[in-house]
């Protein structure tokens, strides 16, 4: 790929991203990152300019992408180290990593979770008694409500992993109003969990009913957190069954199997349950690695209250919780599964994490097995879609095409986005539903593709990441009532937006591919509609029937790519520059500059041939063509020899070499060059001259074949390409 596309590319990448994020940040309230809003806006700014202007190749361009990229992408990753790190409890390696994330990203306010993430590694160290009076002192001096409500949020989660219950009743009691507990989630959650463990059930079922009406609960990012409090208030009123119609297989829960078990066993506790309760937490107990001494602390110490046996618990007023517990189980079995705005495991979305690996291995065998990426022969054996052998009958194509990638930035670009997208619309719709969207949106892309691009060759996962935009697009849009509206609606425009934006580099830039892109966006939108239409058993049907015919057809691919012969494939029928010729299918008819000439292109190997309609001509001989063409052809040979010796450039050497007569076709003659340069790889031409027409208005035809390889198998072509020409 050129160089001055492949910068022009990555600036449309920048322009695109940075805007949108501006977006996104702008839509979500700044809330102190104006810093890095004012960044992202510079960076918009300045590859739109350079784009708009055609100044690719300006030094400014190299410095745009630059930014960015420690801008954006290294936090991203960064971000992703953190999360790991936290999972696991290494948590000085997670704060240095943050530390480091806002020194790339100024201005974003990466302060705050640097600090909480110190004031959680000050806990693991065991001195929280003094955490707790310092964070106190800081709660009173501020003024900023964000970070007012974030100190009380980590003050009360410290009261909790501390068992200090009457300790944070008195200080939520001084402290919260029921607005603050509505607006902050996960003060409520922590508030479910003390009143719980107290024994104030009616207090616990008036705290959920200010969460569940809240509406910041019902944001994705604050999904797990409303999951949870559900949970707790299931257990602590000892609603075993409902509990697990919420933590069972068919539900989105997303909570770990130790916790699962955990809450389990309160459930079965509370209902009075001693040996079901007794069982499940053990199970926890199993599932606990050897660093939740707490969890296992409070585990073991349950476990000895059931020795000395429990009693169901009492409400006060079993009517609000029953009512309270009807609107749990009716809010979660019509909630369309939320994507968490965390980072996901691989059991979350396995089908995007094993598209993105399959993605990647395919491109690093190309590049150690074959000739490279780049190389459009590697592509073709690989499965591209090559559009003269679709047409004659490889069908597969169409499927495999979607798994290649043509350079390194294609396969970023794709794999970047196919991370982010396909781990938010699978857990949208589920692994298999998200699969048959990306599977079945890549075919009809690559059909769309192949119907009406100009060139002969399409690879890449874009038609599917498309798709996948228009998959969830539709489903968004018939989620009503579903989902949160606020949410809905804001993801419609983002999802719009981006399906917009994403056209416009392909209005620019040729070698994109906006009919694969459409194909992809229309077939992501019907199956998802189709998909998501299909409830119940009736959906069960669908999918796993859709599943199964993907699977087939993946199976016809890999058995189309052992068994392909692309040399027995009926040859194509191409026309260009007023002529039409047939050519085998891994010919291509360039586009012909001006009337009268075709040029045929080799795509596996490094042949060309070309094809010249001279004009009506006195010489009736073709043997006396030869001649004087053979004339002409010397004459400027020596002008040209000459000139090289007075520049003292290389020279090189030339053999004529006769062919047989069966060379070429009826009415057509020739002879080989053999071309030595002193410097640089030898090459063959094939110079053929024909006199076509009636007697009295015949045409001079000249052809051209150029050949580094071995010459039998291309002269071979060469002969039944001249047989076919015609005039059109």
């Amino acid at each position: 790929m050129p160089s001055q596309i492949l910068i022009r590319m990555l600036l449309w990448a920048v322009a695109l991203n940075a805007g949108l994020l501006l977006l996104i940040m702008w839509r979500q309230g700044l809330g102190g990152r104006y810093g890095y809003a004012l960044l992202l806006a510079a960076e918009t700014a300045v590859s739109g300019y350079l784009l708009y202007s055609h100044r690719s190749g300006h030094p400014l361009a190299v410095v745009v992408i630059g930014i960015f990229f420690f801008l954006v992408i290294v936090p991203l990753i960064l971000r992703g180290i953190t999360a790991w790190a936290v999972r696991r409890g290494r948590w000085s390696l997670a704060t240095r990593l943050t530390g480091l994330r806002e020194l790339l990203q100024p201005g974003a306010n990466v302060g705050r979770e640097k600090e909480l993430l110190r004031v959680i590694e000050q806990v693991q160290g065991g001195d929280t008694a003094d955490i707790l009076n310092h964070m106190k002192h800081r709660v009173l001096a501020e003024s900023d409500p964000e970070l007012r409500g974030l100190l009380h949020e980590q003050i009360l989660t410290l009261m909790v992993i501390e068992k200090q219950w009457n300790e944070s009743l008195e200080y939520a009691a001084e402290h919260f109003t029921p607005h603050l507990i509505a607006s902050r989630p996960r003060l409520g959650a922590a508030l479910i969990r003390i009143y719980g463990e107290v024994g104030d059930l009616e207090s616990m079922v008036r705290t959920m009913y200010l969460v569940e009406g809240g509406t910041d609960s019902q944001m994705p990012q604050n999904a797990d957190v409303l999951e949870h409090c559900r949970i707790m208030v299931l257990a602590f009123t000892g609603r075993a069954t409902d509990l697990e119609g919420l933590l069972g297989p068919d539900s989105h829960a997303s909570a770990e199997p130790r916790v699962r078990h955990f809450w389990r066993g309160v459930a079965h506790q509370q209902a009075g349950e001693p040996e079901p309760a007794a069982a499940q937490y053990r199970l926890a107990l199993e599932k606990m690695s050897p660093q939740d001494t707490r969890a296992r602390e409070t585990i073991e110490a349950r476990l000895v209250e059931l020795d000395q046996g429990c009693e169901s618990v009492q409400l006060l007023d079993p009517d609000q919780t029953n009512r309270l517990v009807a609107a749990i189980r009716e809010r979660a079995a019509r909630t369309v599964a939320r994507p968490r705005m965390r980072p996901s495991s691989w059991r979350r979305t396995p089908v995007t994490i094993g598209l993105v690996v399959v993605n990647v291995v395919i491109f690093a065998a190309m590049e150690l097995f074959g000739r490279g990426s780049g190389d459009s022969g590697t592509l073709i054996r690989a499965g591209a879609s090559l559009t003269h052998a679709v047409q004659s009958g490889e069908y597969w194509r169409l499927a495999s095409a979607m798994f290649l990638h043509a350079n390194w930035l294609h396969l970023a670009v794709n794999v970047f986005m196919l991370w982010f997208l396909g781990r938010f619309f699978e857990q949208l719709v589920g692994g298999v539903r998200f699969f048959v969207v990306y599977f079945a949106a890549g075919v009809l892309g690559n059909l769309a593709s192949h119907l009406w691009r100009t060139g002969p060759v399409s690879v890449g996962a874009s038609s599917s990441i498309f798709g996948i935009l228009g998959g969830a697009l539709v489903v968004l849009l018939l989620s009503k009532g579903k989902v949160p509206e606020s949410w809905r609606r804001s993801m419609i425009f983002i999802l719009a937006l981006v399906i917009g934006l994403n056209f416009l580099p392909g209005l620019d830039i040729k070698v994109i591919d906006n009919f694969a892109h459409l194909g992809g966006l229309v077939g992501g939108a019907l199956f998802g509609m189709v998909l998501f239409r299909a409830t119940g058993g009736l959906g069960r049907v669908v999918t796993t029937a859709s599943g199964l015919l993907c699977a087939a057809v993946l199976g016809y691919c890999a058995w189309g790519l052992v068994t392909s012969d692309l040399d027995r494939l009926a040859w194509a029928r191409s026309q260009a520059g007023g002529m039409e010729v047939r050519h085998p299918v891994t010919w291509f008819a360039a586009p012909a500059d001006r009337s009268g000439r075709l040029e045929l292109i080799d795509l596996i190997g490094r042949d060309q041939i070309v094809v010249v309609r001279v004009g009506r001509t006195e010489i009736t001989s073709v043997d006396t063509l030869m001649s004087e063409r053979w004339r002409e052809l010397g004459k400027r040979s020596s002008d040209r020899a000459r000139t090289r010796t007075r520049t003292r450039t290389p020279t090189r050497t030339v053999v004529r070499r006769s062919l047989p007569p069966n060379a070429f076709p009826t009415g057509w003659a020739g002879f080989r060059r053999d071309i030595r340069p002193s410097s640089g790889e030898s090459f063959v031409e094939v110079r053929a001259f024909a006199l076509l027409g009636p007697p009295g208005r015949r045409e001079e035809w000249q052809a051209l074949l150029f050949t580094r390889g071995r010459v039998d198998r291309p002269l071979a072509v060469f002969r039944k390409v001249l047989g076919s020409l015609k005039p059109r």
